[in-house]
């Protein structure tokens, strides 16, 4: 694969050209660039990696936020070749980009922090997930192999669980009383399991059936199951699911006594992604733990934000984006924390290779009505 990576929106913006794990050849861009210096500039770009305009399979741009000139010259040259050359292109926003870069600068690893995903529990034939006849150790070890084949399904569903982006830790492979779930929330007791086609046999469901029944009676845990096409081909549906599930059984941020008071206050994992608009006003994102507070990039005030902020306690709070000199200043009087980035070079390639590309063309986020 052979991408084209275009960012006008962020301050520091670049255009590079990556293949595979490699950033074959790079440039810094101006965000106040325009439509006649972008274009030079671009075949520099292929120039130096040695491909030609035809070399390319993939167009990737951030489409917002930014500037309303830096979007439009962005978006209509990714949309021109995407519409010239035939080739799929993916929009990116900036806080999924400014995410990537924050969860590797964290340290997460998913060989130490979280469990890998496992391999298709089907080729063991029905019930081999939870039958106690495997000794312990025979268990962890087809756990720990299964970890490192997942299924095309367990493998996409994994990428939108890690890193805690739910505001919970799932785990994978999980094994338990001699059952391994596919994946697994403690905090919440919680299973989610990707079936195969082979769980439509009668023996296979009833055993399903007894597996779930066994676990919420007698530890209280919750499995919901979805099938692999369901994964497949409607990822954004389960993930609503998930989420239902997990606001409904998650306790609140901040419980208030009866007269309205802050009794206790329960702080999580997680940072928020902010950029300023202007002088009072800014969108935010949580990620983590903060994920249920503003699921999507929201256009917010100020003096809205710091009501939040307050009541979660703001001197924890992390955070992570493009803000203006006052708003950074007023944070860190408020305590706000700012996240580690990792050099973007670092982690672009991998980002790019989890991006959803489609023939459409792009649309740049102004993040408002308007």
């Amino acid at each position: 694969m052979r991408y084209l990576f275009l960012d006008l929106a962020s301050h520091s913006g670049l255009l590079a050209c990556v293949e595979d794990q490699t950033i074959k050849a790079s440039e810094p861009v101006d965000h106040r660039i325009g439509d006649h210096e972008l274009i030079p500039l671009f075949e520099k770009t292929l120039d130096a990696a040695g491909w030609k305009a035809a070399d390319l399979t993939h167009i990737a741009c951030v489409i917002g936020p930014g500037g309303f000139m830096s979007l439009r010259v962005a978006v209509a040259f990714a949309n021109t070749l995407i519409h010239q050359l035939k080739i799929p292109g993916a929009g990116i926003h900036l806080s999924d980009l400014c995410a990537a870069r924050s969860f590797s600068s964290s340290g997460s690893d998913e060989q130490t922090s979280i469990p890998q995903p496992l391999p298709p529990q089907e080729e063991g034939g029905c019930g081999r997930g939870w039958q106690k006849s495997s000794t312990p150790a025979d268990l962890l070890l087809y756990a720990r192999e299964m970890r490192k084949k997942p299924t095309e399904a367990e493998e996409k569903l994994w990428e939108e669980l890690r890193h805690d982006v739910l505001g919970v830790r799932f785990r994978r492979q999980y094994v338990l009383e001699g059952a391994i779930f596919d994946f697994y929330c403690p905090e919440l007791k919680f299973v989610i399991e990707v079936d195969g086609e082979i769980h439509d046999n009668p023996e296979c469901l009833r055993a399903d059936q007894e597996r779930d029944e066994r676990f919420a009676e007698g530890y209280h845990i919750k499995t919901i199951r979805f099938t692999n096409d369901e994964v497949l081909h409607d990822v954004e549906g389960v993930l609503g699911s998930i989420k239902k599930h997990i606001q409904k059984h998650s306790p609140s941020l901040v419980e208030r006594g009866e007269g309205g008071e802050v009794k206790t206050k329960r702080i999580g994992k997680g940072f928020l992604w902010l950029h300023s608009t202007k002088k009072n006003e800014l969108f935010v994102r949580g990620f983590g733990f903060y994920a249920s507070l503003w699921p999507e990039a929201t256009h917010v005030t100020v003096e809205d934000f710091l009501l939040h902020a307050a009541e979660i306690r703001e001197s924890q709070l992390r955070w992570c984006g493009e803000l203006i000199p006052e708003h950074e200043a007023l944070f860190k009087e408020k305590k706000l924390q700012p996240v580690a980035l990792c050099p973007l070079a670092e982690v672009l390639p991998a980002f790019l290779q989890k991006q959803t590309f489609t023939g459409k063309l792009l649309e740049p986020w102004y993040g408002r009505s308007w």
